[in-house]
């Protein structure tokens, strides 16, 4: 360093005898030279100063370091589709779909409790992480708004966080867990709402993952919501996956022959005749039969239930006799429990009717045809 500023003096030095007479009389003075040379010394220091800065990486956009005792950056959202999904949306949407007026009136009557769970359980989520409580806040005002899908993509981000650090540490952290399962599956429900089966599916699928492992009794009804979203997704061997394991389930804590296992058993055959395992279906629909009646009773609406699919199956197969046996007497139990005008008795009725029709037994369709409740136009008509 010595070394150094010897030769800045003898620098200047030089530079001053070269130099007018009154600056060299200035010069002898040992503060001018003092003064001088620090002022030489200020001007080095920031060309080096700069240099340094020109040559360092360009900092990303956006990108900032924080100080000491700094709050932690918020986290970037992730992108969503900021597309509102309230109720004239979702309605507007099904009818795009095709579906029928009744099944549009269920869902979007079933929507408001959905949200309201949703935002309940949005309230009592807990982070450990306070980087991602700014999210979850603006994630509640948003479900407020009624902007659905952006604040399920918002709660997705938050609670992936928070599911991941709960499964290193599951012992502290069943609580988040258990939250996380009622997130993931109230988001299938609400998705279900607007027929986006795929998404909650995999919402449903989440919602497992993060489930304890002695949750068995919540583990079949999510098994089940996810087979239904994979049935009506059109996704037959998901579909069939699914509610195999929720029967499995079932078994284990019901039992083989429980009431509820029965009802199980009926979705996991029309996962199997939907997907074409026809042979499969029969035989899970005849032990539906079987736990109905020997649980519920020989006239009970469920074993009408199980009996009318049964007469589905056995038509699709071809089994035609045994589609009529089987229709015929879930309409006969039909009539000792329903009203003449019920819908399960109409609905009966022309399953019936249709099959007599393919049996070429027109007098008799054309005779419970006239059973069938009128259409309120032509009843007002006569």
């Amino acid at each position: 360093m010595q070394d150094l500023i010897d030769a800045v003096r003898s620098a200047v030095d030089a530079l001053v005898a070269h130099m007018p007479s009154v600056v060299i009389d200035l010069w002898s003075y040992d503060w001018v030279r003092f003064l001088v040379t620090a002022l030489v010394f200020v001007a080095v220091g920031l060309w080096i100063g700069r240099r340094g800065q020109a040559a360092a990486p360009a900092q990303p956009a956006g990108f900032t370091i924080p100080g000491p005792g700094a709050a932690p950056a918020k986290p970037a959202q992730p992108t969503v589709d900021t597309e509102p999904a309230a109720p004239k949306k979702i309605e507007k949407d099904l009818k795009e779909r095709g579906l029928p007026d009744t099944e549009i009136a269920d869902r979007l009557r079933e929507f408001p409790a959905k949200l309201r769970e949703l935002k309940d359980a949005v309230g009592s989520f807990r982070v450990e992480d306070q980087s991602l409580k700014p999210l979850l806040d603006d994630a509640w005002k948003i479900l407020d708004e009624g902007e659905l899908r952006r604040a399920v993509n918002m709660l997705f981000y938050v609670v992936r966080n928070s599911s991941d650090m709960a499964r290193s540490e599951r012992q502290s952290a069943e609580k988040h867990l258990s939250t996380a399962t009622v997130v993931w599956a109230l988001a299938g429900d609400l998705e279900m709402t607007p027929a986006e089966y795929a998404s909650a599916g995999e919402f449903y699928r989440q919602s497992l993952s993060a489930l304890a492992d002695n949750a068995d009794g919540v583990s079949a009804k999510l098994l089940e919501k996810r087979g239904f979203a994979a049935y009506r997704g059109y996704e037959f061997l998901t579909a069939v996956e699914a509610v195999h394991r929720a029967v499995e389930v079932l078994e284990k804590t019901l039992g083989k022959e429980h009431a509820d296992l029965a009802s199980v058993l009926n979705n996991l055959g029309l996962a199997h005749t939907a997907g074409g395992g026809l042979e499969q279906a029969e035989a899970i629909y005849r032990r539906a039969l079987a736990i109905d009646e020997k649980t519920l009773g020989p006239n009970h609406p469920g074993v009408a239930a199980d009996l009318n699919n049964l007469g589905l199956l056995y038509k699709k197969q071809g089994k035609l006799a045994d589609a009529d046996a089987a229709l015929k007497r879930s309409i006969s139990i039909k009539e000792k429990v329903f009203e003449p005008h019920h819908p399960s008795m109409a609905g009966g009725l022309r399953t019936y009717i249709a099959l007599l029709r393919e049996m070429k037994r027109e007098e008799e369709a054309r005779a419970l045809e006239a059973r069938l409740p009128k259409p309120a136009a032509a009843a007002a008509a006569q």
